[in-house]
């Protein structure tokens, strides 16, 4: 009998099958509670640099290359100077030659006098039987032997004129001086062949 009271009892809705589902559905709240994150606590996950209002870090990728030291040294090599510019001075002068176009011309001129001399006595000589008066050479000497007592006397005035227009240009003469002195040789040994050829020709031809 009593038995049967007691399953009657539990069969039957009430207080404690109420406290049982209130019990249940307070515990299914509380793990619904502690699974969502917590935004307050200090575990939570920190708030993302667009959310604090800062500004978005790049990648190292995409970061622009740092300048080289070649570019550096490139941009460096341009240095503005602010001295004056040297001015370089005039080279000096060449000294003026004493060869010039009226010496070779004053020597030139000596020698076609020195052959007229010497041909108009091998002529003299040869054909007209006239005899040299120069007493270094024989009666009638041959044309070599004239030639050759010739340039004993040409060389040695050829190479006085040009001594003596050196030594004028050395010692700062004017230069009308020292060019007049080096034209003496070859004029008096022009005139002096330029005579003996033209008394061979008109004596002794």
């Amino acid at each position: 009998m009593n038995c049967a009271a007691a399953a009657c009892l539990l069969l039957l809705p009430g207080p404690f099958s109420h406290a049982q589902k209130t019990v249940g559905t307070a515990d299914a709240a509380k793990s619904e509670i502690h699974s969502q994150p917590c935004i307050n606590c200090s575990t939570a996950v920190a708030p993302s640099p667009e959310q604090n209002g800062a500004e978005p870090t790049v990648p190292n990728s995409e970061l622009p290359d740092a300048p080289s030291s070649t570019t550096l040294a490139r941009q460096d090599t341009f240095v503005w100077s602010l001295t004056e510019p040297t001015k370089q001075p005039n080279p000096a002068p060449p000294p003026v030659p004493i060869w010039d176009k009226k010496m070779w011309a004053a020597n030139i001129f000596l020698a076609g006098a020195t052959i007229f001399d010497v041909e108009s006595t091998h002529q003299g000589i040869a054909h007209h039987m006239c005899v040299e008066g120069n007493s270094d050479l024989n009666n009638k000497p041959s044309r070599g032997e004239l030639y050759l007592d010739n340039l004993e006397q040409f060389a040695p005035v050829v190479v006085m004129g040009g001594l003596t227009a050196l030594s004028g240009r050395a010692a700062h003469l004017p230069v009308w001086a020292w060019k007049a002195l080096r034209y003496i040789g070859p004029i008096y040994g022009s005139a002096i062949h330029l005579r003996g050829g033209i008394r061979w020709y008109t004596r002794c031809w």
